[in-house]
């Protein structure tokens, strides 16, 4: 029996060589890497087959840090202060609240509002001079101390401080108390009596007539 041959082309011879050459290299680069990773060969178990399902677990979820805030100590409460009263009419000097027996604070007492009694210069006119002082040529200043009642006029004059003259001392007293007036002293807004005080000055250059 013949056997019957094919005649090849030297191209084709060239592509057969090729070819094997092409599966030598690729049966000992498969035999390589399967002796490298021999995890790489599946093992079917006796029984069949056994589809595997990939599963993804899923990461635990990240809890934030719980933070438990810390009161700083914030000490005894701070006490408001008291403001004290202030009396307008003495200046620097201060008076504390007052408690009543209720318990309620009460303010201190208003000093009572006094006013002087306060001269009427159109009736401050000056005395006559007394003829027999002119005469002697006596002059001087008379400082009298004046009660003034509640309707401004002048009940008294007291001699505090002398001219050195008892005629001049005198004139000085009965003028005042005939025509001086006075806008009587208030306590409270009501007028009450009170004392001042005035000079009466007599000068030889100033007299009448």
């Amino acid at each position: 029996m013949s056997t019957l041959r094919i005649p090849r082309t030297p191209a084709q011879q060239r592509f057969v060589t090729i070819a094997l050459v092409a599966g030598i290299h690729v049966a000992a680069i498969s035999a390589l890497v399967v002796a490298l990773n021999p995890d790489l060969i599946s093992h079917v178990p006796p029984g069949g087959p056994i589809d595997l399902i990939p599963t993804h677990e899923a990461p635990p979820p990240k809890t934030e840090p719980q933070i438990t805030p810390t009161l700083l100590n914030p000490g005894p409460p701070r006490e408001t202060p008291r403001r004290p009263w202030i009396d307008s009419d003495e200046g620097s000097t201060i008076r504390q609240p007052q408690v009543d027996g209720t318990g309620d604070t009460a303010l201190p007492p208003h000093p009572s509002a006094f006013v002087p009694a306060r001269p009427i210069f159109d009736t401050h006119t000056t005395p006559d001079y007394p003829p027999i002082a002119a005469r002697l040529s006596e002059q001087g200043s008379v400082r009298l101390s004046l009660s003034i009642d509640e309707q401004g006029y002048v009940t008294d004059a007291a001699v505090i401080t002398s001219s050195g003259y008892d005629a001049l001392d005198r004139a000085a007293v009965a003028w005042v108390r005939a025509h001086w007036r006075y806008a009587p002293a208030l306590k409270d807004g009501v007028p009450i009596p009170a004392l001042t005080s005035a000079v009466v000055t007599f000068r030889l250059t100033n007299r009448q007539g």
